[in-house]
């Protein structure tokens, strides 16, 4: 029974145990009143309602669904494992099995010694060095949800729970549509092949959609499990009287504070008007007081005006070097012109000599570069950056003129 208790979770259980025999008790001697024991044959598992193993020195409670079907001859039962008895068999158990089978005539053959070590040795082998695998974890995670009926995490599980049922009643929407662009293609076959094509294919998504189904109504109870229990612990924790207790301390732990800090700010109001500091605190976080500056004006009226008056000043001070209305000028302006056009070939020898580079003092005229030709100096001026008026920008934007 040690053994069974130990194996009867895991996902080599039935592998393990068949074709062993077990000793089960079957009750007491009617004449003596010892108990009864009988030496069955392990035939298989049936899972049915849970049962739980009493707890014992080392090892805790274990809580399990699975049955033992076992045969004493060709009479079959199933029975809790809890009935199994933790001694090995007498010899008086042995021989009422045997006698029992010879009785019976049928083809039961006889354990040896040769198949019972081999048996032992297989067991010791699967046991000792059975790998893991992935669907076998997932199955033991299910199988101890499925136990364990109280959750840890209720709102986590009502969370999985949730997402899970919204799965399957997709899936179940997704296989309908499937089913039903099945047998519109079976209707509009055109042939008696294409047409058993689509015979199996609607036979493979009716299955799919009972297995949808099925496995939506798990998920629903499921959810419908989880939710009965969180009611029932908030039932259990309103009916507390050691919780009620703590909630009135707490709720009065608040009310206590509050007051206090009502008392505490009414102190502080009450000190603030006896020392009469009307003026405002410090604080870090306000924004700094900064003074606007104005980067450049708008064109107006007074500044069109002071820029004629600049333009028409700069006229007046070029107007002996750039303007000449004399025709007379504009004749030796020429000659001059042809003269620097044809230039002497002993001037080029000299320039030639000299740094090529360097300008003649003459031509230079108050830091500003003198015209070549003759004509005149003009003078650099700065740009003045000027903006417009919105009235002036919207005006021209309507003429077209912008």
């Amino acid at each position: 029974r040690r053994r069974l208790i130990r194996w009867c979770n895991e996902p080599y259980f039935l592998t393990a145990i068949k074709n062993f025999y077990v000793r089960i008790g079957i009750g007491r001697d009617n004449k003596t009143q010892k108990a009864c024991y009988r030496l069955c044959k392990i035939d298989g598992i049936v899972e049915k309602d849970p049962y739980t193993f009493p707890a014992s020195e080392g090892q805790s409670a274990v809580t399990t669904h699975k049955w033992l079907l076992v045969s004493f001859g060709k009479q079959k039962r199933e029975f809790k494992m809890l009935t199994v008895s933790d001694h090995r068999p007498t010899v008086d158990d042995v021989t009422k099995y045997v006698g029992h089978l010879k009785n019976e005539r049928g083809s039961h053959t006889l354990l040896t010694k040769k198949k019972a070590n081999k048996l032992r040795k297989k067991q010791d082998e699967l046991v000792n060095n059975y790998t893991y695998t992935k669907e076998d974890i997932e199955m033991l995670v299910k199988e101890k949800k499925k136990r364990n009926k109280k959750s840890a995490n209720i709102g986590l599980e009502k969370t999985r729970v949730a997402i899970s049922v919204r799965a399957a009643e997709d899936n179940v929407k997704e296989v309908e549509k499937q089913l039903t662009d099945a047998e519109v293609a079976r209707m509009e076959a055109e042939n008696e092949s294409s047409e058993m094509i689509a015979d199996e294919n609607v036979n493979e998504l009716k299955k799919a959609l009972e297995e949808a189904n099925n496995n939506l109504l798990e998920a629903k109870a499921e959810q419908s499990r989880i939710m009965k229990e969180d009611e029932e612990r908030s039932n259990k924790l309103k009916q507390n009287s050691k919780i009620q207790n703590w909630d009135k301390v707490n709720q009065r732990a608040k009310l206590a504070n509050q007051s206090a800090d009502f008392a505490a700010y009414k102190e502080q109001q009450a000190r603030e008007k006896a020392e009469g500091s009307s003026e405002p605190k410090f604080d870090p976080y306000a924004r700094r007081k900064v003074k606007p500056k104005n980067l450049w004006e708008v064109k107006g009226a007074k500044s069109d005006e002071a820029a004629e008056a600049t333009v028409e000043e700069e006229k007046k001070e070029a107007g002996p070097l750039g303007e000449r209305d004399d025709p007379n000028a504009t004749k030796e302006v020429d000659k001059e012109n042809k003269r620097d056009d044809n230039p002497d070939p002993q001037k080029q020898d000299l320039s030639a000599q000299t740094n090529q580079f360097a300008y003649d003092d003459d031509i230079m005229i108050g830091g500003d570069i003198a015209n070549l030709a003759g004509i005149g100096v003009k003078k650099t001026t700065t740009r003045i950056r000027q903006g417009i008026s919105l009235e002036d920008y919207q005006s021209r934007k309507a003429a077209g003129t912008l």
